[in-house]
């Protein structure tokens, strides 16, 4: 048997929240890339949830998000994944975004 260990890979990521679902429900915002509502009973005057169930279509089909979970996208245009948060806290860790290209013109001495 052969060890290996799993490349580092850099993605995009966004949580799923309640919040992500209330402004979907009671403001019409929308939902983050990729996240789809399959159904729901609640009442806008009310702001009250009773259920909603949302998805996420995959490459692998659709496939179920809570609030908590973590989209990503998949490397295939238009489609996305949801990771549980104890998942992807487990396996993934924050990268600081490359600070931007200076304009060798604009850097003058005077």
């Amino acid at each position: 048997m052969s060890l290996y260990r799993k490349k580092p890979v850099v993605t995009e990521a966004r949580q799923f929240t309640q919040a992500d679902i209330e402004a979907y429900l009671f403001d019409k915002e929308p939902l983050p890339l990729g996240v789809r509502l399959a159904g729901a009973s609640y009442h806008p005057e009310r702001r009250t949830i009773n259920h909603a169930h949302f998805t996420v279509e995959t490459l692998h089909g659709r496939v179920s998000a809570v609030a908590g979970d973590w989209i990503l996208p998949e490397p295939e245009a238009g489609k996305s994944y949801p990771v549980t948060d104890a998942v992807f806290r487990e396996t993934y860790e924050p990268v600081a975004a490359p600070a931007p290209a200076q304009d060798p013109k604009e850097d003058h001495h005077d």
